[in-house]
């Protein structure tokens, strides 16, 4: 197999959109910290917002690094597609319940991004021999 399947690619693409969107995400969070006008909340609320974007870099960082190995292959670039849909799942789930499903496109693209990595395509991609 030299060309990359059609579901590996997909999943590429996520995890490239998905570390654009955390990395946009990391930057408002940064300036909301440094905005952040001390009330009742004093540092507390600050120190959360900088938090967030510690998170939210962390996951762009990794899911492009990610998104990068796709084309070298390997067990763990799947495996670490899987995880970070596992976490896009499961923040998506928490989004829903507190935000009122504004959150539910992430839980979708969390899903069809793991549905796609366990496809057998995706898995012969990634088990294929490498010179």
């Amino acid at each position: 197999m030299t060309r990359m399947p059609g579901t590996a690619r997909s999943v590429r693409a996520m995890l490239f959109a998905v570390g654009a969107l955390n990395g946009v995400a990391a930057v408002w969070f940064t300036v909301a910290g440094v905005t952040f006008e001390s009330g009742a909340l004093g540092l507390v609320g600050a120190a959360l917002f900088f938090f967030a974007a510690i998170l939210s870099g962390t996951l762009a960082v990794v899911s492009i690094v990610i998104a990068s190995r796709f084309a070298h292959g390997g067990d763990g670039a799947r495996t670490g597609a899987v995880v970070i849909g596992s976490l896009i799942v499961a923040g998506g789930a928490v989004g829903m319940m507190t935000d009122r499903g504004a959150w539910g496109a992430g839980t979708v693209a969390g899903v069809l991004m793991i549905a796609l990595c366990a496809g057998r395509d995706t898995r012969d991609w990634f088990d294929r021999p490498r010179p």
